[in-house]
């Protein structure tokens, strides 16, 4: 069971990479740029952009971006989506404190 969640979870963060990709690659070279931000009014995200950009070369790939999402549910304390539902509920039901 949890090896199939997991394989979920693993599906989702690659349809997300993908779609974002595909929504904001405007020069089809597979990859996005802080040029394809700005472009698209989303300048804002370089530094997303600088923090993806595992190779340093000035653009974000697919596998870029989804390693990213991965080490950020990491640090979340885990995979799932535990998350969207009431925030104070944590992974394992437990309540966790307000902030």
């Amino acid at each position: 069971m949890v090896a199939h969640m997991e394989r979920q979870a693993e599906e989702r963060r690659q349809r997300m990479a993908e779609r974002m990709i595909e929504r904001l690659d405007q020069d089809g070279d597979g990859t996005v740029d802080a040029e394809e931000l700005a472009a698209r009014g989303e300048g804002r995200h370089g530094g997303m952009l600088r923090m993806m950009d595992a190779d340093w070369d000035g653009a974000v790939t697919e596998a870029e971006f989804d390693a990213a999402r991965e080490r950020m549910e990491d640090r979340r304390g885990g995979r799932g989506d535990h998350h969207r539902g009431d925030r104070r509920s944590g992974h394992h039901g437990m309540d966790m404190p307000r902030r």
